[in-house]
């Protein structure tokens, strides 16, 4: 359920950052930048939860693949 929001969090904080620099160049015709602002910022945290969440699935495959790897103290 959380994987979306995660995967869309880098592509949310680029429209957000070419939102905010079009209103910046033409602030007549866009006017305020605030919701860009709050989107990009939202990216952001999306974007380092995503990198979290990345390394945390490394970090376990890593400990499941060295797991599997040691033999069993049971195994007779």
């Amino acid at each position: 359920m959380l994987v979306v929001p995660l995967l869309a969090a880098p592509i949310a904080w680029y429209l957000a950052a070419c939102a905010i620099r079009d209103a910046e160049r033409q602030p007549e015709r866009w006017g305020p930048a605030g919701q860009a602002r709050a989107g990009r910022i939202l990216g952001i945290v999306g974007t380092v939860l995503l990198g979290l969440a990345v390394l945390a699935a490394a970090g376990a495959a890593l400990v499941v693949g060295v797991l599997a790897g040691q033999s069993s103290p049971y195994a007779g």
